[in-house]
């Protein structure tokens, strides 16, 4: 049986916690001036959540410093939470854990990977809207906002 009221949680968690990642990056224009393809945050993250998070193969196959990387983005645990509520009944069980998932014994490798859905969720909106918040000061200090008006 799917769990899909589970599964649109981990969504939701992971939706949001990336949207601190797009927060940041939208920061980036204001804060160092970058353009149209020039944003080095947005940029690293884009190729990360398609090269370091498990979509085309698994994190544990990963060289150290990228394996380490992978462990701290969202889309690695909402990848490994859709694998595990998403596929037949019993195939969810036969992949391969995550660090996370032998640090909280005491709960499921989903329960672990909704807990750092749920700390992204929480932590990167919040670094997102400061930096934004700080783009904004800065730009009103330099000028930067008057080119739009």
């Amino acid at each position: 049986v799917v769990d899909i009221g589970v599964a649109l949680l981990a969504l939701t968690l992971a939706a949001v916690g990336v949207l601190g990642f797009g927060l940041i990056s939208a920061s980036m224009f204001m804060l160092i001036n970058a353009k149209g393809w020039s944003d080095p945050f947005g940029w690293a993250v884009g190729l990360l959540a398609g090269l370091a998070t498990g979509v085309y193969f698994p994190v544990s196959l990963l060289p150290g410093p990228l394996y380490r990387t992978a462990l701290l983005l969202p889309h690695t645990y909402a990848i490994d939470a859709a694998r595990r509520l998403l596929l037949p009944y019993g195939a969810g069980a036969s992949l391969p854990d995550l660090p996370l998932h032998r640090l909280l014994p005491e709960f499921t490798a989903v329960e672990a990977d909704l807990t750092a859905l749920l700390l992204s969720a929480i932590v990167l909106p919040c670094i997102g809207a400061a930096l934004f918040a700080a783009g904004i000061a800065k730009a009103r200090t330099d000028g930067g906002l008057s080119r739009w008006t």
